[in-house]
């Protein structure tokens, strides 16, 4: 399977695992900001994980590749809520599904292409 199957596969799965984690402690009475925040914790740390070892199957340190995975995840976030904002107040008043599919386009291209080319690349000698 190729990596970027890989990705779509550990990404999807992600975002569900988010999903339903979030839905089940607001269900159990979790205050909704506090299980977005641990939803987010388990679904980010699958994703890291998963991707690091079966995606990009990297041998790197967790102490050299977990700093930089957050820093992408980040950015990502802050990319997609750019879009977000642009498409939803900008010329194009798009709908909230249309709106969603953008933002989360940008955010898992933006993702894939950070985890690619800088959170999972080899380190070369200096």
């Amino acid at each position: 399977m190729n990596r970027t199957r890989k990705f779509l596969i550990v990404g999807i799965t992600a975002s569900l695992m988010y999903f339903l984690l979030a839905w089940l402690l607001i269900s159990m009475t979790v205050r909704p900001g506090l299980a977005a925040i641990l939803a987010f914790t388990v679904a980010f740390l699958f994703a890291y994980s998963t991707q690091r070892r079966w995606t990009f199957a990297s041998t790197e340190a967790h102490s050299w590749l977990m700093p930089r995975y957050l820093v992408a995840q980040l950015f990502c976030m802050g990319a997609s809520a750019a879009v977000a904002e642009l498409a939803h107040h900008g010329p194009l008043h798009s709908n909230a599904v249309a709106v969603a599919a953008m933002s989360t386009v940008v955010s898992g291209a933006l993702s894939y292409l950070l985890s690619s080319r800088w959170v999972f690349s080899e380190r070369t000698a200096d």
